[in-house]
């Protein structure tokens, strides 16, 4: 059996619970001060060990960090995003459903590879026009 306290439990701002007899204690500084005012809900006062070690060594991590030149990852041929490339570069480019039809892919998953992938990563001038009939053509510009 658990030995009752005669402490009043209250809560706290967060709502945990706190009991007035470490809250009495902290503020008197007893012994319990540390524990009781982390139980408040308190920051703490100092900063900790890693804080100072981050501090310190971000400037200098920021200034020996090597910057990596652009470079265009290459494609394995055969795989879904070199027939999607491939289909894009034609001359007149490639519709939506030409490329879903050619990977199994779902349009949302081509617009974003086109966008993240071909466009960002691998640096493709990714170009979509609309056509008369309304469907979205992309293409890459060589």
């Amino acid at each position: 059996m658990k030995a009752q306290s005669n402490a009043k439990t209250k809560a706290n701002s967060a709502g945990a619970p706190t009991t007035e007899a470490s809250n009495a204690d902290a503020a008197a500084g007893g012994r319990n001060a540390g524990t009781a005012m982390a139980k408040i809900g308190t920051t703490r006062a100092t900063p900790s060990i890693k804080d100072a070690r981050t501090a310190k060594t971000a400037p200098i991590a920021a200034a020996t960090r090597k910057t990596k030149a652009a470079k265009a990852p290459a494609v394995r041929d055969g795989s879904k995003s070199a027939k999607i490339i491939t289909l894009v570069q034609r001359t007149g480019g490639a519709t939506i459903n030409t490329l879903t039809k050619a990977t199994g892919w779902q349009p949302h998953s081509i617009r974003g590879f086109l966008s993240a992938t071909a466009g960002k990563k691998m640096g493709f001038k990714v170009a979509s026009a609309k056509t008369k009939s309304g469907d979205r053509v992309y293409s890459i510009m060589a």
